[in-house]
C-alpha cells in the first residue's frame, strides 16, 4: 500500500519554509558578527543566539542585539551563533538545535562558572531557545541564564506575563506551547511580536514578521542590560500540585509534556484554517 503521509510533509514544509523562511532577505543584520571570547579567558557575558528559518550561519539579524549588548556595558561580551541547522525540516532542525544549545550552557556553566549567558532566538531560533527551557531542559545550568529574548515565535503564547510587542492579548502563535512551560524564566524573559505576525500571531502580515530586527534591537537590548545588573539566581521552582487524595499510577510530569515537540496534527490543522 503507498503511503500519502510523506507528500503531505513535503507541501507542508514548503508552506512553512514561505512563512518562517520570510526573513531570509528582509530582516536587517543590525551589526558585524560577534565577536569571540577573549583569548585569555572566559568573557563576563556569551549571548547565544538562534537565527532564523534560512538566515547566515553567523548569526543573521541577531546580531545587531549581540553589539548592542556589548556597546551597552563594561563587561566583555562574547557572541556565539548556534550551529543548528536552521532548514526547512523544522521538526529534526529544531530538534538538534535543542540538544546543541543545552549542550553549550552546560558546557559554559562548566568551563566559565561566573560567567553570565543570554538567549536569543528568532523565528525558528526562538522555538528552538523555548523548547530546550521547557522542561527543566538546563537543569542546574540554568542558573546562568540572565536575560531570555525571543522574537516572533511560532510557539508564542499571548497570555504570559514576559510577552512584549503590539499583538493581541490571547492571541497565539501557529503552533503555541502550553501557559506556564517557560514559568521558571518567566522574570528574565522577553517574548516579542507584533499585531498580526503571520507566525506568532497567526495573522497575515509577512513584514510584521521580518522587522523585528529594527523595531525591537533597542528595547530588547536595554532588557538584557538591566538583567546583566543583576545577581545570576536559579530559575524559579514550578509551582507543587497537591497529592492525589488516593494512590494512583503516576501521570507523565508535566515538564515531559511540556518538552514534547507540537504535531503534524497541530500544524495540518492551523494551515487548514488559514488556507481551508
Amino acid at each position: 500500500m503507498t503511503s500519502h503521509r510523506a507528500p503531505h510533509r513535503h507541501r507542508l514544509s514548503l508552506t512553512l519554509a514561505t512563512l518562517l523562511g520570510a526573513a531570509v532577505v528582509t530582516l536587517p543584520a543590525g551589526g558585524a558578527a560577534a565577536a569571540p571570547a577573549p583569548p585569555t579567558g572566559c568573557s563576563d557575558v556569551l549571548v547565544i543566539t538562534a537565527r532564523g528559518t534560512g538566515e547566515p550561519a553567523d548569526g543573521g539579524g541577531l546580531n545587531g542585539l549581540v553589539s548592542a549588548v556589548r556597546d551597552g556595558t563594561s563587561k566583555t561580551v562574547a557572541g556565539y551563533s548556534l550551529p543548528y541547522p536552521a532548514t526547512y525540516d523544522f521538526f529534526d532542525s529544531v530538534a538538534q538545535g535543542v540538544s546543541l544549545l543545552r549542550a553549550k550552557v552546560t558546557e559554559q556553566a562548566r568551563d566559565c562558572p561566573r560567567q553570565q549567558v543570554v538567549l536569543a532566538g528568532y523565528s525558528q531560533g526562538a522555538w528552538v531557545v523555548g523548547d530546550a527551557l521547557a522542561g527543566a531542559g538546563l537543569g542546574s545550568s540554568g542558573s546562568r541564564v540572565a536575560a531570555v529574548v525571543l522574537f516572533g515565535d511560532p510557539r508564542f503564547n499571548g497570555s504570559e506575563s514576559f510577552d512584549a510587542g503590539s499583538f493581541s492579548t490571547g492571541t497565539n502563535g501557529v503552533i503555541p506551547r502550553s501557559a506556564g512551560e517557560l514559568a521558571p524564566y518567566s522574570s528574565r524573559t522577553r517574548s516579542y511580536c507584533d499585531a498580526g505576525d503571520v507566525v506568532c500571531q497567526n495573522g497575515s502580515s509577512g513584514d510584521a514578521h521580518v522587522g523585528y530586527g529594527a523595531r525591537k534591537t533597542a528595547p530588547a537590548a536595554k532588557f538584557v542590560l538591566g538583567r546583566l545588573a543583576a545577581p545570576l539566581t536559579a530559575p524559579a521552582a514550578p509551582a507543587e500540585a497537591a497529592a492525589p487524595a488516593e494512590a494512583a499510577a503516576p501521570a507523565a510530569p508535566v515538564a515531559d509534556q511540556a518538552a514534547q515537540p507540537p504535531s503534524w496534527l497541530t500544524l495540518l490543522q492551523w494551515l487548514w484554517n488559514l488556507f481551508g
